[in-house]
């Protein structure tokens, strides 16, 4: 029931109890209207209270000079991105120079809605195809924050260009503790992407959760299979919203600013000797760099505090080593890795 027929009812209700003046007075109506609502209610029930359209049953057509037609479409073909104010602004010499009147900027988007050109339909099909695509995806709920080390951990892709040149860096960062990881792949596909996966589930001390990217071609496929086969929950972001990734996306900076830009010629050049000083880099980084979001603590700190190491004081940095992969695929889980999960 709207609220509009809420208050109908309400109306009716007090002046069965409180009589017609004090009902006038309450609801601020007239008698006529009180009689007219009543006579509906008893005719009709609840459903005759609702609200009907006001729509005119003959709404009125519009009929504008051909040439006022015939010069919007061809403006509308011509350039199909300007919007109705724009569209004004061109038709006004033409509606001048003919002595024609020139529709307003609110009835120029009256008629392209009425008869689309195609250009629009095609945008408007290409529209329509994206929302299907990306709306079926799982959204990292609003507000969320993770509580234990390993509930969401976000990946992202670096691409660098130079000359004609790309180089590509996967990065990944655990949004409770910013444990991060990073490696450089021939090729940022899912085959690469899920290598990657792989090489992050013996790296961290905890099971991963839920895994957060962005909408690129690199995180599906292959990628999606081994989240499925892992029982792996997969949340995307919105498109062109890279705000709901906000952790992985200063790491990115970080690691841009910090080592990319300097070692970046290695990147096209001898890629495994850039991996193998992105590994060192990210030894430093997780094990004694200060970070202002954990209490200036390293986040080998905040996962010790966490107790997933099972390690006290220094014996847990010898084993952080093996948290980073010389090369892919080659590396052994830890003892602390072995448990079932």
């Amino acid at each position: 029931m709207s609220t509009t027929a809420q208050k109908k009812l309400e109306a009716l209700e007090f002046w069965r109890k409180h009589g017609l003046d004090a009902t006038r007075d309450a609801f601020a109506v007239s008698r006529s209207t009180l009689y007219a609502w009543r006579a509906k209610h008893r005719a009709g029930g609840l459903p005759a209270l609702q609200d009907r359209s006001r729509a005119p049953r003959r709404p009125r057509r519009r009929n504008w000079p051909p040439g006022v037609l015939e010069e919007l479409r061809t403006l509308r073909h011509r350039h199909p991105s300007l919007g109705p104010e724009k569209l004004r602004k061109l038709l006004e010499p033409v509606c001048f120079a003919r002595r024609l009147p020139c529709p307003s900027p609110r009835t120029i988007s009256r008629m392209l809605a009425e008869r689309p050109e195609p250009a629009a339909e095609e945008r408007a099909r290409r529209r329509r195809a994206k929302q299907r695509r990306y709306g079926s995806r799982v959204r990292k709920p609003a507000g969320f924050q993770a509580s234990v080390p390993g509930e969401c951990v976000a990946l992202d892709t670096i691409v660098r260009c130079e000359d004609g040149r790309r180089g590509y860096v996967l990065t990944a960062i655990d949004q409770r503790t910013r444990a991060a990881w990073a490696w450089a792949p021939a090729q940022p596909d899912s085959a690469a992407a899920a290598q990657f996966l792989d090489a992050l589930e013996r790296a961290f001390p905890m099971p991963i959760r839920r895994v957060l990217t962005d909408n690129g071609s690199e995180f599906q496929g292959r990628f999606a299979d081994a989240l499925r086969r892992r029982g792996i929950a997969h949340w995307h972001t919105y498109p062109n919203c890279p705000k709901m990734n906000a952790h992985v996306e200063r790491f990115n900076r970080t690691l841009q600013e910090d080592f990319v830009e300097a070692d970046e010629e290695l990147l096209w050049t001898d890629r495994p000797r850039f991996n193998r000083r992105l590994r060192s880099y990210l030894d430093w980084y997780n094990r004694e760099r200060p970070h202002r979001s954990l209490g200036l603590r390293t986040p080998l700190e905040a996962l010790n505090d966490a107790g997933t190491l099972g390690l006290g004081g220094m014996e847990s940095r010898k084993w952080w080593r093996l948290t980073l992969w010389p090369p892919l695929g080659k590396l052994g889980k830890p003892s602390w890795a072995q448990r079932p999960r």
